[in-house]
C-alpha cells in the first residue's frame, strides 16, 4: 500500500511537472514574441528619433512601387519627427490652381512647394492607421486621428 501511494504521488508529482513545463514553454514563446514587438518598435522609435528632413523613398504594402516623399525630422517642430509631408506652401512659387488628374499624381517640388498626391496619400493611409497634423504658419496647430481618401467614382475606397 506504501508504494502504490508513493508511485501515484510519483505519478502525480510527473504530470504537474509536465504541465506546468508546457504551461512555461508557451509562456516562452509569448514573450519572445513580445520581446520581439518591442524590439521592431523599438528599433522604429530610433530611426524616428534619428531622421532628418529630406526626401526619401518609401513602398507600403498596398502600393504597387516604390515612391519619394519627403518627410520632417524631429527639429522641425515639438510634434517628434518623421511627418510625411503632403502639402506643402511656402511662398506661392508654385501654382496649384491645377486639374484633377495633376492633383491625382501630385505636381511640385518635394524639397519646395509640392502637392504630393492622391494617389500616394491613399497608399499611405491605407497601410496602416496614421495621424495627420495640420500646421499652418498663419493659424494654429491641429491633429485629427482619423483621415480618409475617398474620390470619384470609388476608385479610393477606404
Amino acid at each position: 500500500m506504501f508504494e502504490s501511494t508513493t508511485a501515484n504521488e510519483l505519478a502525480n508529482l510527473r504530470n504537474y511537472i509536465t504541465d506546468h513545463s508546457s504551461r512555461m514553454n508557451t509562456s516562452m514563446v509569448h514573450l519572445s514574441e513580445s520581446g520581439k514587438k518591442l524590439s521592431k518598435h523599438l528599433e522604429q522609435r530610433m530611426e524616428e528619433l534619428t531622421a532628418r528632413s529630406g526626401v526619401y523613398t518609401v513602398k507600403y504594402n498596398t502600393s504597387w512601387s516604390a515612391f519619394q516623399v519627403y518627410r520632417d525630422g524631429p527639429q522641425y517642430h515639438g510634434y517628434g519627427g518623421n511627418w510625411t509631408v503632403f502639402l506643402r506652401r511656402i511662398n506661392g512659387s508654385v501654382n496649384f490652381n491645377r486639374t484633377w488628374r495633376e492633383y491625382e499624381i501630385g505636381f511640385g517640388d518635394l524639397n519646395g512647394e509640392h502637392w504630393l498626391g492622391l494617389e500616394k496619400l491613399h497608399q499611405i493611409l491605407l497601410s496602416e492607421r496614421h495621424e495627420l497634423l495640420v500646421e499652418e504658419e498663419s493659424s494654429r496647430r491641429t491633429s485629427h486621428t482619423k483621415t480618409v481618401i475617398r474620390v470619384e467614382k470609388f476608385r479610393y475606397p477606404s
